[in-house]
């Protein structure tokens, strides 16, 4: 498997999502989350600042607001620290007005929390990549105006650090 490809799992993980509290209020700025801003296909290329390695990504996003769903599907190509790229990853989640949030656990990016707030800021990580090879993965980034900028942070056991920089449009 691809540290790449853990990587864009860990971003594709991000959508997923959290009850409402039950109150019916109006939303506030801080809560509305608006799916649509993000749904639809994108693609663009990542690359290692670190082993100057580099391929493409192609997300899809979807959602069926019927149900407040939403699932991510990545593709990563390339080959970083000499792994082969993985089959596709799929992640399921759900939404609110408040955000989408996705937590689980992944044979690529191991045990993950990943959220996206009303502004399309995305934050999380996860433990236990790769099956455990990968302590470790932080994702910060957006998903706003069409594009996707994701900067995921792998560390490594023994403390090495890398970093695959992640930039897609929306098309």
């Amino acid at each position: 498997m691809c540290i790449t490809s853990l990587c864009l799992a860990a971003f594709a993980g991000l959508l997923g999502c959290s009850g409402t509290s039950g109150v019916s209020t109006a939303p506030t700025a801080a809560e509305n989350f608006d799916v649509s801003r993000i749904v639809g296909r994108y693609t663009g290329t990542w690359e290692s600042p670190e082993t100057d390695a580099s391929g493409e990504v192609t997300l899809t996003v979807a959602a069926n607001p019927d149900v407040r769903t939403i699932t991510m599907r990545a593709q990563v190509d390339g080959n970083y620290l000499g792994l082969p790229a993985t089959e596709p990853l799929l992640l399921k989640g759900r939404y609110d007005n408040r955000r989408a949030l996705l937590a689980g656990k992944n044979n690529i990016i191991g045990d993950y929390r990943l959220v996206i707030d009303p502004d399309g800021d995305i934050a999380g990580g996860g433990k236990g990549a790769f099956r455990g090879l990968v302590p470790a993965v932080n994702f910060p980034g957006a998903l706003r105006d069409g594009t996707l900028s994701l900067d995921v942070v792998i560390r490594l056991a023994g403390g090495a650090q890398g970093t695959l920089l992640v930039r897609a449009t929306r098309v």
